[in-house]
């Protein structure tokens, strides 16, 4: 079976119960059948493609906002303990005012890479938030949590090429908590950002 594309994406077979070769009848049923194979499997790439643009950040491939608060619904209904932090670099401002926007994505990008290389689990997303805002959330004791932050922060230690500049960057965070008596996802967005606007000032 070959997809519009001329592509192999499948093979069809009709068995006999005795030796024989296949009828037209019976080669007009498998091309048949086959049209409709490739026009199937044809819907869903495209589908799949459709959720991916949905849920990915197309100038950084990271998650998006859409996928966070989507997994953040999720997580919650575990009713564990966790947070949930909005992250931004200082130096993005500077980055974006004398490269462009470009350059400001590949800081993001970077970021958020050194974020998921340190804190992938089955508990834990991050997702580009806004232009210079990634969020986070982790659902693990609060006991933990100051230290998974240092974690966070030792990420960016080494320093981030972006074009001609090796910067050294100044996180600021701000995180809610979530606790059993703060389960609402969009409180807890609320409130890690307003945490953020205040650690900038």
């Amino acid at each position: 079976i070959n997809d519009a594309d001329g592509r192999a994406i499948g093979t069809f077979g009709i068995y006999f119960a005795d030796k024989a070769l296949p009828t037209e009848e019976d080669i007009a049923f498998m091309e048949q059948v086959g049209s409709i194979v490739s026009l199937t499997v044809r819907y869903s790439q495209q589908q799949e493609e459709i959720l991916r643009l949905a849920y990915t950040d197309k100038e950084t491939a990271l998650p998006n906002r859409n996928y966070f608060i989507n997994e953040l619904k999720e997580l919650l209904d575990e009713k564990k303990e966790g947070f949930v932090a909005f992250v931004s670099a200082d130096e993005y401002i500077k980055v974006v005012d004398q490269y462009g926007h470009t350059a400001g994505d590949a800081l993001i990008r970077e970021i958020g890479k050194r974020f998921l290389r340190a804190g992938m689990s089955a508990n834990n997303v991050i997702a580009r938030f806004s232009d210079s805002t990634i969020a986070l959330v982790n659902l693990n004791p609060l006991g933990d949590v100051p230290a998974y932050l240092e974690k966070l922060s030792q990420c960016v230690i080494e320093p981030i090429s972006v074009q001609d500049m090796e910067l050294f960057l100044t996180l600021k965070m701000g995180v809610a908590l979530i606790t059993p008596k703060q389960q609402d996802e969009k409180e807890l967005i609320r409130y890690a950002d307003s945490a953020l606007s205040k650690a900038k000032l």
